[in-house]
């Protein structure tokens, strides 16, 4: 699936994630503030503010059981499984409640 970072994400119905503000702007990498099974999360400054930067692992969907059996587009179950498009669907839908940083 390719990648427009000036669209929302996920390219499927549901909630999106707008694009971010600065996503053309370098990014200094401050500390690693945590990682996990899907993902680090680093403290990152970018344009003079201070960010939370998740950088998530490659994911192929093809690992789970029972995909390959399905007769669903490829690109549909990767915008509903990926945990990045997650993400973005649960954010996205935070952005739609006018509660985007009001959540902690």
């Amino acid at each position: 699936m390719d990648m427009n970072l000036d669209e929302p994400l996920p390219l499927c119905d549901g909630p999106k994630l707008q694009p971010f503000e600065y996503r053309h702007a370098p990014v200094k990498f401050i500390r690693l503030l945590n990682a996990g099974d899907h993902g680090s999360v680093f403290e990152v400054l970018i344009e003079s503010n201070t960010y939370a930067l998740k950088i998530f692992n490659f994911y192929d969907p093809r690992e789970e059981i029972g995909l390959a059996d399905l007769n669903i587009p490829q690109e549909l179950v990767i915008a509903h499984i990926d945990p990045f498009y997650a993400e973005c669907r649960a954010y996205g839908r935070i952005e739609a409640n006018g509660r985007n940083g009001n959540v902690a």
